[in-house]
């Protein structure tokens, strides 16, 4: 056999193509995905104007590259900043997956709502961040703090001493005003409502757990453990996989069901005297006919469903009471007609609620 030359002709075994390698990633993005997992991102306060300028370079950019490249990369960032928010672990606990200001202000929420342009809800859900982030979320911040923006509704850690206070001794809801510092230094009243927890991971339990009642223009009833309580919900969160972010969350002093067929009294505390059934029913009257031609966002008028209509008596028993807020009552459709229509001859007291009546009285 004889050995092949260097003259002889020689065959190119078959090559497989290689696979393109993976574009590198420009040191802008690179700069920005650093930047968005540093701890506390979320915070304005955190951001340096040397951040802030890194992530607006990151993101101009990304704008540059061409479709995949700027998937593969905006999918990346966002990954970052959940991380920062979230952790890493998706077998945390859920107190460490609550975060303290999700809807995060400024150059991040900007990137966030830039971010979510590229990737679809389908795209979201293969990202390792989907896997760690709840489905709910609580602004723990709002509900503990004291500052301009806090709801202060526990009574444990830095929160003020209340200057005059009524506390249920079945529920433990405490209520009562506290002074509130303002942006120029000065201090006004406020009133608030107190859950009787004594730590965050306890308010978290019971919002998660808590059963829903009712759901209407951004607020949602719940209930657990004899309390009931609004949480007023956040309208967007620019993480999709969220479907719930409660912004604040309002422990109710009383929550009771007004009985139509027979008048009676309503014992709202043990300490307090009961209010008689046909006070409560006039302050209803009074409430309903105040929001004639239009439903305010601060209305007393808090939830209108298909066979109730819940509303928040207590502005009208305050002196009675000391309970601003938070008094709470359910009027059932058997109320409708003595609620909205007391008089039949005054079609003027006609509005919005009264024409949902209509829906309610169809057959259904």
């Amino acid at each position: 056999m004889s050995i092949p030359s260097a003259t002889d002709d020689f065959v190119t075994p078959p090559h497989t193509p290689r696979a393109p390698e993976p574009k590198q990633t420009p040191k802008e993005i690179r700069v920005m995905n650093d930047t968005l997992s540093a701890p506390r991102t979320y915070d304005p306060s955190s951001l340096s104007p040397g951040s802030v300028g890194k992530i607006e370079r990151g993101m101009n950019a990304l704008k540059d590259l061409d479709t995949p490249e700027r998937i593969r990369h905006s999918a990346n960032a966002v990954n970052s900043i959940a991380f920062s928010m979230f952790g890493n672990d998706p077998t945390s606990p859920p107190a460490h997956r609550i975060l303290t200001h999700l809807n995060p202000e400024g150059v991040v929420k900007q990137t966030l709502q830039e971010l979510n342009k590229n990737l679809t809800l389908d795209l979201w859900k293969t990202l390792p961040a989907y896997k760690i982030l709840p489905s709910c979320v609580i602004d723990i911040d709002h509900l503990t703090g004291s500052s301009r923006k806090g709801g202060m509704h526990v009574l444990f850690g830095t929160a003020p001493q209340l200057k005059s206070s009524v506390r249920h001794p079945v529920t433990g809801v405490t209520c009562g005003t506290w002074d509130e510092v303002q942006k120029d230094g000065t201090t006004a009243e406020k009133f608030s409502s107190c859950f009787p927890f004594q730590t965050e991971q306890e308010i978290i339990d019971y919002a998660l757990s808590a059963t829903p009642i009712a759901k209407y223009e951004g607020k949602k009833l719940i209930h657990k453990k004899g309390i009931h309580s609004i949480a007023y919900l956040r309208k967007e969160t620019v993480f999709r996989p969220i479907k719930e972010l409660y912004r604040s969350l309002f422990p109710l002093f009383y929550y009771g069901v007004f009985c139509p067929s027979a008048p009676q009294d309503y014992l709202i505390s043990p300490d307090i005297a009961p209010l008689q059934g046909t006070d409560i029913r006039n302050a209803a009257r009074k409430i309903v006919a105040s929001c004639r031609f239009v439903l305010p966002s601060d209305s007393q008028v808090l939830f209108v469903t298909l066979n109730s209509l819940i509303i928040d008596i207590a502005p009208h028993f305050q002196e009675r009471t000391g309970v601003a807020r938070g008094i709470v009552m359910e009027f059932p459709d058997a109320c409708f007609e003595e609620l909205y229509f007391p008089d039949q001859k005054r079609p003027e007291l006609m509005h919005p609620v009264q024409s949902c009546i209509a829906n309610w009285r169809a057959p259904r």
